[in-house]
């Protein structure tokens, strides 16, 4: 009887464990930053990328500088013609980052004939144009006097349905006490 209790007890518990984090445990894991709205481009015969950077309005930024780059190293740089026109030699498919005009696009590069229907043949970036993140809040520490408290506990505790079990587990775990007959009744009236 008094194991069945217990066994009970260590249930209910964790239940209550479970609802209080399930952001914590069912969270997304973090994405590498490199595979942001990639785009696909097909590489021109002998591995040349074509690309070309405009304004907001799709005229062609001239004389600027573009950067390429992978694994986090520039790879080559060079200018973009009187059009905003602008190409690499003797590429590899990969993904790679260009960089012109203030904005920054992320490329996966397919060798001639290897690209997907969908993949794009030139690479367009627009000067002043920022990627789109899309996140959700990752959690973390919120620092407190004699210790941290995980940040997504605020949050947590004030999700309805962890309300919710925190008021059937207040109710239960007595009832439950009682019906084990671990509780006993006061001695007098």
């Amino acid at each position: 009887m008094k194991n069945t209790s217990v066994i009970q007890i260590g249930a209910v518990w964790l239940a209550v464990l479970c609802f209080c984090f399930p952001q914590a445990v069912l969270a997304a894991s973090p994405v590498d930053s490199r595979s942001r709205n990639i785009t696909d481009v097909a590489l021109q015969d002998g591995g040349v990328f074509i690309g070309r950077v405009v304004d907001a309005q799709g005229r062609g930024m001239p004389e600027l500088p573009v950067s390429f780059s992978g694994d986090n190293q520039t790879v080559r740089t060079t200018r973009t013609d009187s059009n905003g026109d602008f190409a690499f030699h003797q590429l590899r498919g990969g993904i790679y980052q260009v960089v012109a005009g203030g904005s920054h696009r992320t490329y996966r590069l397919w060798a001639p004939g290897t690209a997907p229907p969908a993949s794009q043949p030139v690479g367009m970036v627009v000067a002043g144009e920022t990627e789109t993140v899309r996140g959700q809040f990752g959690g973390g520490v919120i620092p407190m006097v004699g210790g941290v408290l995980p940040a997504c506990l605020p949050a947590t505790l004030a999700s309805p349905g962890v309300i919710a079990a925190i008021t059937g587990v207040a109710a239960s775990v007595p009832v439950s006490l009682l019906a084990a007959g671990e509780v006993h009744k006061p001695k007098s009236p």
